[in-house]
């Protein structure tokens, strides 16, 4: 089913929590709701790409805040392999099928990590206005089926850095890895 697992009450906490502070902060933002917008489409684009061999992969609408005394965060949910369809007219899900969809999940999650790097670059270079002190972050929460063997596979992956570290990073590669903050909770 769908319900919501620890890890995704979390995630809507923290994006209520975000709405919350971006209302508190009011038109004194630096970052307009249209530069937020274009670059929720940006990532968007970019994790779709990732799984355009996937036509089952969902990808949800990442959404951007705008967080006063941190930055900016980008927040979306994606399914890294399709589900094993169950339909009246088949048997159960067998181990062999659910070790073969972990092997699929498992290959993507470097891609999608990669996908997220180079998304956090081309934001920063977007956020103009984002004064170079403040932080860009994408969060990633990665569906889970409730037949899935997790074991070994994050459930959410985060990247961010500093404007001004990312912006660097974005003309001397050799920057890139010092610059990015990498994490992921299982």
């Amino acid at each position: 089913g769908l319900a919501m697992r620890p890890y995704q009450k979390w995630a809507v906490g923290l994006a209520a929590g975000c709405l919350l502070a971006l209302a508190a902060q009011g038109a004194g933002r630096s970052v307009t709701r249209s530069i937020l917008y274009n670059c929720e489409r940006q990532v968007q684009g970019r994790i779709q790409s990732l799984l355009s061999d996937n036509p089952d992969a969902f990808v949800d609408l990442p959404r951007g805040y705008y967080l006063d005394n941190f930055g900016v965060i980008f927040v979306s949910t994606c399914s890294l392999a399709p589900g094993i369809g169950i339909t009246p007219f088949r048997g159960p899900i067998n181990r062999q099928e659910i070790r073969d969809h972990k092997s699929k999940v498992l290959a993507r999650v470097p891609q999608l990590k990669e996908t997220m790097k180079t998304s956090l670059l081309e934001t920063a270079g977007a956020l103009s206005d984002l004064p170079d002190e403040d932080r860009v972050a994408i969060a990633v929460t990665v569906y889970h089926f409730e037949w899935e063997d997790t074991a070994d596979v994050p459930s959410e992956i985060v990247v961010q850095g500093k404007k001004k570290d990312l912006l660097a990073a974005r003309t001397d590669a050799s920057l890139r890895d010092k610059a990015i903050e990498l994490k992921e909770m299982n």
